[in-house]
């Protein structure tokens, strides 16, 4: 069966999904374009020859195109596709441009005339979806929050009022922290499907509360890559409350500074409005009378 498409006078650039872990995830028609390709372009050339050792391929040649280097490394491949040949655009694990580097390649192949080719594959989205039991007819996927300050709380705020499903990614090392903001924003009682080392020897897949999926997080070690699902916002979602806003907020009302005033200075840090920071402050005093 042939799975390569024909020579491009423009070149071609094969979008190729790599497995998540499980090395039998890798589709034939993936295995057979590593095999030929002229180049490959991987977030981590370490982590292609090793793939490409375990599939018992040819080592093509390979270099690096991550987020530090890929605006750089398009205008290379470009060239090498002008030059009629064929690429495979890889990350380290699962789709590429999907939170991971490849957007900016595509782009710029996609202007200088290429033809461009997805190799559908694993997704650690659509793995999580499938299995998470939340309507995904629609869906918002927002990858990795930022690591904090006022647009992570409006993130955070955005993401507690959406009425469809949420899909994030998060670090090992940040997880922790990422389900308490969650439980804080959304509320405790918000369902989450918390899903660990997808297609990997020590893959778990947990579902409770944000609550207590916030609690038990803080009693085990925690280790691997996380891909969270959060069910549909009610219809009346709560209003999020941080607790660094809150400490704010106690501190300059402590001043005697006018609510007006306080929602002012800290629309801009929590990355809010200054009427919804001030709707928060009058629920924050009145929550503590």
């Amino acid at each position: 069966m042939k799975f390569v498409h024909e020579p491009h006078p423009g070149g071609v650039l094969y979008v190729v999904a790599t497995p998540l872990g499980n090395l039998d995830d890798l589709s034939p028609r993936a295995r057979a374009v590593l095999g030929c390709v002229d180049l490959i372009a991987a977030e981590d050339t370490r982590v292609a020859r090793h793939l490409l050792a375990a599939l018992g391929l040819p080592q093509v040649p390979t270099v690096s195109s991550f987020e530090g280097n890929e605006a750089r490394r398009a205008e290379e491949i470009v060239r090498r596709l002008g030059e009629g040949a064929a690429v495979a655009l890889l990350t380290d694990a699962g789709t590429p441009c999907i939170s991971d580097p490849g957007d900016r390649t595509v782009a710029a192949a996609r202007a200088a005339g290429a033809r461009i080719i997805p190799v559908p594959g694993p997704s650690a989205v659509a793995a999580a979806l499938s299995i998470s039991g939340f309507p995904a007819s629609r869906f918002h996927f927002e990858g990795f929050l930022p690591a904090k300050g006022g647009e992570r709380n409006k993130r955070l705020a955005e993401i507690s009022t959406l009425a469809v499903t949420v899909v994030l990614y998060e670090s090992p090392h940040r997880i922790r922290e990422t389900l308490h903001d969650l439980a804080q924003a959304c509320g405790a009682t918000r369902e989450c499907v918390l899903c660990r080392e997808l297609t990997k020897k020590f893959e778990t897949i947990q579902r409770g509360s944000l609550g207590d999926l916030d609690a038990n997080s803080s009693e085990s070690e925690i280790r691997g890559e996380f891909t969270l699902v959060l069910e549909p916002a009610a219809a009346q979602a709560i209003t999020p409350v941080f607790p660094a806003l809150e400490k704010e907020i106690s501190r300059l009302r402590g001043l005697d500074l006018p609510v007006k005033t306080v929602a002012a200075i800290l629309a801009p840090y929590a990355g809010l409005s200054k009427s919804e920071v001030y709707e928060i402050i009058l629920k924050f005093e009145k929550s503590e009378e």
